[in-house]
Formats: C-alpha cells, structure tokens, sequence
C-alpha cells in the first residue's frame, strides 16, 4: 500500500518536472514552424520581388529597344530630310523674273518703248508664249499669266526701264526657256529690238552654284564689254563733235545729204564748178568718205534717184578710174571691180567714171582732169557706229 503511494507520488513528481520540458519543446516547436513559415514568405516575397524585378527589367529593355529604334529612324528621318533639302527643287522657293534694260548697254539704241518675258516649255523650241510685258502706252506692267502673283516694272528713258514678276507657287511645270524682249528706236527713229533667253532646266544646289559663278563671270564679262563699248562710245562723241565743229558746217553749205543706205549717206556737191577728179577725191577724203562707188544695181538706182532731183546738165562724177595697164575698171577706194551698168556705147574714150543726162540714167566716161564745164560729184560717207 505504501510503496503504491510512494510510486505514484514519484510519478507525480516526475510529471511535475517534464510537463515544464514538455512545454519548452512545445514552445519551441511552435517557435521553429514560426520561423519556417516566416522564412517561407519572406522567400516568397522575395521571389515576387525579383520576378517583379525581372519584369520590370524585361520591360525596360523593351523601352530601350523601342526608344533606339525611334532614334534610329530619326536619325534616318533627320538624314533623309537633309538629302531632300540638298536635291529640293528651287521651285518651292520663290522665282523671281527680271528684265532690267540699261540704256548704256545698249549705245545704238536712243529709246526704250517696251519690254516683254515670255515662256516656252521647250528649250529647243522657237514659240514662246507672253508672260507680262510694259510699255509707253499702258504706263504699267500688264499681267498675261495666271502664276505670276506679283508684277511691277515701267518704261523710263530716263533712268533705267524694268520689269520683274514673281511666280504664286513655283514648280517644275514652269521648266523650259524664257526671253525678255527689249524693243525701241535708234537715232534716227528707226525701229530696234533685242533679246536673250534663259534656260531653266535644273534644281540641284550644285547647279544652282554652278548657275551663280557662271552668272558671275558673265557679269565680269558683261562689265569688260560694257566697259569698252563705253571707251568706243566717248572715242565716236569726240570725233562726231570734231566733225560737227569743223566739217558739217562745210558739208551743210556746200552738200546736200541723201537718206542713209547700208550704213552710208551720200552727200551732192550743189555749187557745180570746174574740179578735176583728184580734187573731188580729195574733199571726200577730208569728210571721211571717198568718191562715190556704185557696186550694185540697188546702190545705181539709189544714187540716180538722189541725183536727178537736182535736175543737173552735166556730169556727175562717181568713184570708178579706168587702169590703163590692166585694161579694167576699178573702184578707185576699195579697188574693187563689179560689173558696172554702162549706158549704150560705153565705156568710151575717157578714163573717169560719172551720170551724165545725155547717158539717160546710166553710167557713162568723164573726163577726169582740165575740166571746163561745171561739173558735180558724189561722196560716199560711212556713218559711224561703234
């Protein structure tokens, strides 16, 4: 019975001493399956993290493929717009048309009565078609062409005649050659024209700068040509005023003048006296002119006409002289040798060229020296041009 008791109270004693234990490994299982579990969601966690990371690093690089793949056609895009701009027509610029006429390059020409620029779409082609034009009459430019937007120019002879215009919306249908027209009168009223024409063709740059030192040394050009017709222009003023001053006033008493053919005008000795052929000579030489020499059958007819309204009687002496040696007759001045229109019966005896009434209108022979009826001649005077 006792030792029963003392069993179980022993018994009691060891429960009392491991229900303690127990409770610590309880304690530290449960610790431990805490751990466990944090470790496992803390891996997990982590793991969302770095997936997380990856697809953010995934779709990073995706960004940075798309953003190289937009610098990269920029780039090509930026390029490609250079490369238009270096082959870009001049025609999405704008075009400008001038037709400026400065009298002094010009000399012969006295007075401008119009300028034109007309268009043709063929460089090879001669039919243009009017653009604009001005003149003396309207006062202001006129407008022939729907493209041009701005115009202006006028017709000033006291300063320098222009017309210039600017297309609306340049293009390559306005390729092909262009010219401007300069029309006006000389000295003496006679109608003049000049023109150059211009070919647009091409729009690259490198042709436009090759345009512009062309242009350049064509200036230049233009500037040594300008330049010594001016020199020619002042050398013809002197010696016109020299003629005025000393010879004119000596042609206008004893000369009369004839309209201008060839170049040349024809001046009648109106006082008839007694002159030998060297004496004739030599006056028309002193007026820069010669004998009078009859080369062609429109120049007999011009010098006939002119004469015979002076109702002569006797002769008029031309420059023609028969060579004795060679058997011929030449033109004493240019020692030519045309087939001159002899009256019936001539050349006779004499040695001297001349119109005679008794001739009718032909040419016949004179005597050349010891003349004693009165007897008249005819110079012929270039007329100076530059």
């Amino acid at each position: 019975m006792r030792t029963r008791e003392r069993l179980s109270q022993r018994d009691n004693e060891n429960e009392r001493k491991i229900e303690p234990e127990i409770g610590r490994q309880i304690q530290k299982l449960k610790e431990s399956k805490k751990k466990k579990r944090f470790r496992e969601s803390k891996r997990e966690k982590e793991g969302r993290v770095c997936q997380a990371y990856r697809d953010t690093s995934e779709e990073t690089e995706k960004e940075g493929r798309v953003r190289q793949a937009y610098r990269d056609t920029s780039e090509e895009t930026e390029k490609e717009t250079q490369r238009d701009r270096m082959t870009e027509p001049v025609t999405h610029r704008e075009i400008k048309i001038h037709n400026i006429e400065s009298r002094g390059d010009v000399p012969s020409m006295t007075a401008v009565v119009s300028l034109s620029v007309a268009y043709s779409n063929s460089t090879e082609s001669t039919s243009y078609e009017d653009l604009a034009f001005v003149n003396e009459v309207e006062g202001h430019p006129v407008n022939l062409s729907r493209e041009i937007q701005v115009i202006s120019g006028s017709v000033d002879n006291n300063g320098e005649p222009t017309l210039q215009f600017q297309f609306k919306y340049p293009n390559t249908k306005m390729l092909g050659a262009y010219m401007c027209s300069v029309k006006g009168l000389d000295d003496i009223g006679r109608p003049l024209s000049i023109s150059s024409t211009a070919n647009l063709t091409s729009y690259s740059l490198n042709t436009l700068i090759d345009t512009i030192y062309e242009l350049e040394a064509n200036r230049s050009a233009s500037d040594a040509l300008v330049s010594f017709l001016q020199a020619c222009v002042d050398k013809q003023t002197g010696l016109i005023d020299s003629l005025n001053k000393r010879i004119y006033p000596m042609l206008a008493y004893g000369f009369s003048a004839s309209s201008i053919f060839n170049g040349h005008r024809y001046y009648f000795s109106t006082h008839a006296q007694s002159f030998s052929f060297g004496s004739a000579e030599f006056l028309c030489n002193g007026f820069g002119g010669y004998v009078a020499e009859m080369d062609t059958h429109e120049e007999v007819v011009i010098v006939r006409n002119f004469i015979s309204s002076f109702n002569i009687s006797e002769a008029v002496w031309t420059g023609a002289t028969y060579e004795a040696p060679s058997g011929v007759w030449v033109n004493k001045h240019s020692s030519t040798t045309p087939n001159f229109e002899w009256a019936p019966g001539e050349p006779a005896n004499n040695t001297c060229q001349c119109f005679h009434s008794k001739f009718k209108g032909w040419l016949g022979t004179c005597e050349c020296d010891n003349i004693t009826s009165a007897s008249s001649y005819v110079c012929e005077i270039p007329q100076q041009t530059c």
